[in-house]
């Protein structure tokens, strides 16, 4: 879809329902930037979520379709922050983002990038909401 349109993307941004290692191998087959927070799957990325600071890591996925199998690797960017106690909870946060792009060089800078996420889908709400009144 993205190489039929006359557009530059500099990066996709994507909900966690595109973790899959299917979705992942067609942003690296097509050299998409991307970033995605992923999900909790597995004892390797509960475990990795679960202690430590901000990191980067490899973490792989191994997918099955029609008999055939593969693994796609690619970098996981682990983000640490206080909770201070935000949502009554204190502690230490721990965000995981599948990030493959070259403007994020640290753990900070993709959720910092993903978090602008939220504001391309509020700015396209409002403006839909104005063509329609």
């Amino acid at each position: 879809i993205l190489d039929g349109l006359d557009l530059g993307v500099k990066a996709v941004y994507l909900d966690r329902e595109f973790y899959d290692s299917k979705c992942l191998t067609l942003l690296q087959a097509h050299n998409h930037a991307y970033v995605m927070p992923i999900v909790r799957w597995g004892r390797t990325i509960k475990r990795e979520l679960s202690e430590g600071w901000s990191r980067v890591i490899q973490h792989s996925l191994t997918a099955k379709l029609d008999g055939h199998s593969w693994t796609v690797e690619f970098p996981v960017y682990i983000d640490c922050t206080y909770q201070n106690g935000r949502y009554d909870e204190h502690g230490v946060a721990r965000h995981g983002y599948a990030a493959d792009a070259p403007f994020i060089d640290s753990p900070r800078d993709a959720r910092y990038h993903y978090a602008k996420r939220f504001g391309i889908e509020a700015s396209y709400r409002l403006s839909e909401q104005s063509i329609a009144t």
